[in-house]
């Protein structure tokens, strides 16, 4: 029935009506998310930029290793309760939200405990790593970065992006601010170890804030059951991803030294930071897929678009640091840092395949169909270990490189699943793909042979398809930067 002392409209006109709203919310939320992360990128940029030119790639291979395996614990923690808080159709109750909170902050001790637990025994029963310190100083970040989940959830339903992204980014200043002092003062691995806690620290605390809501303790047995029912295959998945992070520091680590995992984690924070449309596309996925995971044709329509634009918003960002790396890596970070161009191109290609099935596995989680993710990100681990370790012996960074593209086979297994519910297709994606692979291997082949790889990408943004692609998405993109446009089109939106 209508709402809003709208008239009604017919059949065909209400079916178009919601699907163009819920375009416009999808690219327009987007859009507005990205603009706000692109912000993000010049400070944390330019906070990494000087931390690691100051302490240098030992020190910053040191935190790197603690934090992995911090990282590790964090994740089991969480268990997919945001997800699952964050995807339902219906509005939590307060009890709901009091009982997520509750369950995570025993979760986030318990796992702490673990890790300060296994520390005393690995020093007892081997040479205590360099790194171990530090790791027992980060513990202290799981229950803050664990707990504020419940408000990031009320806050991200509620298609809050604008105060989400502010917290977002006062908290990247709070970060860099307080590791940049600390590194000036000769700290070492020290200044990156707190300034995350004193990060996630004000993240907790100010998402409560942005939330307007306190957190009360409250035990549910039935919600906590739901919540793992749902969440629990994302969790692990989640958890299976953090072990991914533990090849670094064990591969790596094991031959090339703690400098080389500080090459291999500054080249993947300057990816994940170019990456900043997967975590915004992520983010808004999870909520919009949600609401319209009934309707397959609306449905179909939403992941083939959501691809192609996340592509495209994707693909030059690889593609300019690509590029210009071999200048704009001495000239910022130091030549200390050079080995990260060679390997940089592996990480940007296997990255920008990922991208391309996020939205796929989003729908997935929508499902609830999560046994193909966690079989996608098991395998996914199996394969960058093994790989790693029978390519860094003979081939060093490169090798590691390798196996990360590589390691992106196990996709196949998301695009499968994806395509049992919605039979989308890759139309509109793959020529994106085709123009943007070729030059990020731009540092990778010598001249003149490097120029031949800039022609794909000129190729396809003359084909008529590509152009109109790239019209559309640049009106809606325009369309949501004028003032109050993007506020409009979630004020329209019904709010949970």
């Amino acid at each position: 029935m209508p709402t809003g002392g709208r008239p009604p409209a017919d059949t065909s006109g209400g079916e178009d009506e919601q699907r163009d709203s819920l375009r416009n919310l999808s690219l327009r939320g987007g859009v507005y998310l990205a603009l706000r992360e692109s912000v993000g990128i010049i400070i944390r940029l330019g906070g990494v930029l000087v931390v690691t030119r100051i302490i240098g790639p030992s020190s910053f291979g040191l935190y790197v290793s603690a934090a992995a395996f911090v990282a590790v614990l964090t994740s089991i923690a969480q268990l997919g309760v945001e997800v699952s808080l964050m995807s339902r159709t219906e509005v939590p109750s307060e009890r709901t939200y009091d009982t997520a909170f509750t369950f995570l902050l025993v979760m986030s001790f318990g796992a702490a405990a673990v890790g300060i637990a296994g520390s005393f025994v690995v020093a007892s029963v081997t040479q205590a790593p360099a790194y171990l310190a530090a790791f027992r100083v980060l513990l202290i970040s799981i229950p803050l970065n664990v707990c504020w989940a419940p408000a990031q959830a009320r806050i991200e339903r509620r298609f809050q992006y604008r105060r989400m992204a502010a917290l977002e980014l006062l908290g990247d200043l709070v970060l860099y601010a307080t590791s940049i002092s600390l590194a000036l003062t000769g700290r070492g691995v020290w200044a990156p170890t707190i300034g995350f806690i004193v990060w996630q620290g004000f993240l907790f605390f100010g998402s409560l804030w942005a939330a307007g809501s306190a957190p009360r303790l409250a035990w549910d047995r039935q919600e906590i059951r739901r919540m793992l029912r749902f969440g629990s295959g994302y969790g692990f998945t989640n958890s299976v991803v953090s072990l991914g992070g533990l090849v670094n520091p064990l591969v790596v680590g094991h031959y090339l030294g703690s400098a080389g995992v500080g090459y291999v984690a500054l080249a993947r924070r300057l990816v994940s930071t170019l990456g900043f449309v997967n975590r915004a596309a992520w983010r808004l996925a999870l909520v919009v897929l949600g609401r319209v995971q009934d309707d397959l044709a609306r449905l179909r329509r939403g992941v083939e678009e959501a691809m192609s634009v996340q592509v495209v918003l994707l693909g030059p960002l690889l593609v300019a640091f690509a590029v210009g790396s071999s200048f704009v890596v001495p000239a910022l970070f130091g030549h200390k840092w050079d080995p990260i161009i060679g390997i940089f191109p592996y990480l940007a290609i296997a990255d920008l395949f990922a991208a391309v099935f996020l939205i796929p596995q989003a729908v997935l989680y929508a499902k609830e169909r999560n046994l193909a993710v966690v079989v996608k990100q098991v395998l996914n681990l199996v394969v960058l270990g093994v790989a790693a370790l029978l390519l860094v012996p003979p081939l060093g960074l490169r090798g590691f490189g390798l196996a990360a593209v590589i390691a992106t086979l196990p996709l196949y297994v998301v695009h499968v699943a994806a395509r049992r519910i919605v039979k989308y297709r890759y139309d509109r994606t793959l020529p994106w793909l085709a123009a943007f692979v070729p030059p990020i291997c731009f540092q990778l082949a010598p001249w003149p042979f490097r120029l031949l790889l800039l022609a794909p990408m000129v190729l396809v943004v003359a084909l008529p398809r590509s152009r109109k692609d790239l019209m559309e998405y640049t009106r809606t993109a325009w369309a949501s930067i004028r003032p109050g446009a993007t506020s409009q089109v979630l004020d329209e939106t019904p709010v949970p």
